[in-house]
């Protein structure tokens, strides 16, 4: 292969190689939205029918039949494209389909373009009312650059959609070993007389004990610790001698994150031991996303915030198979079953307190929680892999989408 010196051009979409043109996208695609809405929708229906949110219901007629590249004009779905190849569908009346590409213009290339450049072109510019809203001319107006043969716009979508079916394949791996672990909680942490599966070697009874029972202290933050001691002193900048402030979307499971939106002073903090996080303990979010379930494993020490709750047990051998038990789809059950509505939806402490968890012996409970943890480390694994492959996908589409790397 011969190396040649690469010419390129300054435009409105930065530097972009001599041969390429930079067009609006109403110059080789025709825009449209659909005719049809929600309550036209039908279970069963025969077509696809892709609405606002960015989901596909079915329908029992067609508007379209060909290839489309379609998003959503307001709502949640604005930003999500979606490239529908070739076939017959329905789409909802603030849907836009891009479709009738100029003959010099590839399809799945027009897609990964428009996906890379629709929050750069638009959501800049997006109207603001009660919900995001895309308007037409929006769209019309994105420049898109464009290499000037099919066969290089092909090849550079062809090299990106290996990395996408990469990403898709490891998607369905990670689908099917959250199922395989969804079916071994529920045959393994299903007591015995209930029709759960034991392993080999254990017989004896299960017990019950109340989170209650379990714990030494289970408590949250008060309302006037938080207003008059705690919230003035929260800084959104990690320094010296300040420790994270845990709230419920900074855990799941035994994963942690230290990297928080606020931090306490530690001179403040120590002053609440029962929720200062200084040792191996249970985390339950009872207020706004609700039901979560993460151990603290005391790698360092930090401080809870106000929708969490802290169990701090009699006997820390015992949270792996408790927390455990409360992501099963038997524990959720029971912890949301008396969930208190008001502005947001709570838990309430003592409710969670009087909660029962089947309890075999501690033998037991490490060869189950065992397994579960050999299942989460290959899931573990599998998304690690698949961010790999996101990074590197986002970094092809920059060196390709812009002419840097050139694959014809």
């Amino acid at each position: 292969m011969e190396l040649t010196q690469q010419k390129y051009k300054e435009t409105e979409a930065g530097l972009i190689p001599e041969d390429w043109t930079l067009e609006k996208i109403e110059d080789f695609a025709s825009i449209t939205t659909g005719g049809s809405d929600t309550q036209d929708r039908v279970k069963d229906g025969e077509y696809p029918f892709y609405v606002r949110s960015n989901t596909i219901e079915r329908i029992n007629k067609y508007s379209f039949d060909g290839e489309a590249i379609l998003t959503s004009g307001d709502g949640v779905g604005v930003g999500k494209i979606f490239h529908y190849v070739t076939g017959k569908f329905d789409y909802h009346q603030r849907v836009y389909n891009l479709f009738n590409y100029r003959q010099d213009v590839y399809g799945k290339y027009l897609f990964f373009q428009f996906s890379t450049n629709f929050y750069k072109k638009v959501m800049s510019m997006t109207a603001k009312s009660s919900v995001d809203s895309v308007r037409r001319e929006m769209i019309a107006d994105m420049k898109i650059p464009l290499p000037p043969t099919l066969e290089e716009q092909k090849a550079i979508a062809a090299a990106l959609s290996d990395v996408d079916e990469l990403i898709s394949n490891l998607n369905q791996l990670i689908t099917k070993k959250k199922a395989i672990k969804q079916g071994a909680m529920q045959q393994l942490l299903t007591p015995p007389n209930k029709g759960g599966k034991r392993l080999a070697g254990f017989t004896e009874d299960w017990d019950f004990r109340t989170i209650g029972e379990l714990c030494k202290t289970f408590t949250k933050q008060t309302g006037f610790d938080y207003s008059n001691h705690i919230k003035p002193t929260l800084i959104n900048k990690k320094q010296t001698d300040y420790l994270p402030f845990i709230q419920n979307k900074d855990f799941n499971g035994h994963k942690v994150n230290f990297d928080t939106d606020y931090y306490i002073p530690q001179d403040v903090a120590v002053r609440f031991p029962m929720i200062l996080l200084n040792e191996r303990c249970l985390m339950i979010s009872i207020s706004g996303s609700i039901g979560k379930v993460g151990i603290f494993n005391n790698k360092e020490i930090a401080f809870i915030g106000g929708a969490v709750s802290v169990g701090k047990f009699i006997n820390p051998l015992y949270l792996d198979w408790v927390m455990n038990y409360l992501h099963s789809e038997a524990g959720q059950n029971m912890m949301l079953k008396d969930v208190k509505a008001g502005s947001h939806q709570n838990l309430i402490l003592d409710d969670i307190r009087k909660m029962k968890i089947p309890m075999p012996k501690i033998e037991e409970q490490n060869a189950v929680c065992q397994i579960l943890s050999d299942i989460n480390e290959d899931i573990d694994k599998l998304e690690t892999k698949k961010a790999k492959y996101q990074v590197i996908k986002q970094g092809m589409m920059q060196e390709l989408l812009t002419g840097k790397i050139r694959l014809v």
